[in-house]
């Protein structure tokens, strides 16, 4: 045995020694919360934070593919700023994570808003197409057109 093979387990015992150290030591963050602390803020967010909050929370939900936290960012944004661009961000949401139901939802809520949007109506030409229904699919290409 050389002497480079005898001291190549050291920084490896050493690295392990160290995360079990910060595994240890993060598990103390984690400790039951001081009564004396004060209380989670509530924060007052204006109506603008609020949309940039919840697109910020839709985009991550569309990283890791959450569907449940994507809905809830849908709700608070098409609520406090029912726009077309949000409502067609959200059922291009809903599509890729193939809720298309949720999609067509959206998107025919989003056309009482706005029936004349010619990119709401092109988005639920393809979804009602993408869900192999023809007659609906026309229907809103038809709409469409006549925009």
């Amino acid at each position: 045995m050389t002497h480079q093979s005898i001291r190549r387990p050291l920084p490896l015992f050493l690295l392990l020694s160290c995360l079990s150290l910060f595994g240890c030591a993060s598990l103390f963050g984690c400790a039951a919360r001081d009564e004396s602390a004060p209380p989670p803020v509530d924060w007052q967010m204006t109506p603008e934070a609020h949309v940039i909050y919840h697109y910020l929370l839709l985009q991550d939900a569309q990283r890791t593919q959450s569907v449940n936290i994507g809905q809830y960012a849908i709700q608070q944004l098409t609520e406090y700023d029912p726009n077309p661009r949000l409502y067609l961000e959200g059922a291009n949401f809903y599509w890729q994570a193939g809720e298309t139901e949720l999609a067509r939802t959206l998107l025919e809520e989003a056309l009482e808003l706005y029936p004349e949007n010619a990119q709401l109506l092109l988005m639920l030409a393809q979804v009602n197409y993408g869900d192999k229904d023809y007659a609906h699919a026309a229907e809103a290409l038809g709409d469409y057109l006549a925009v």
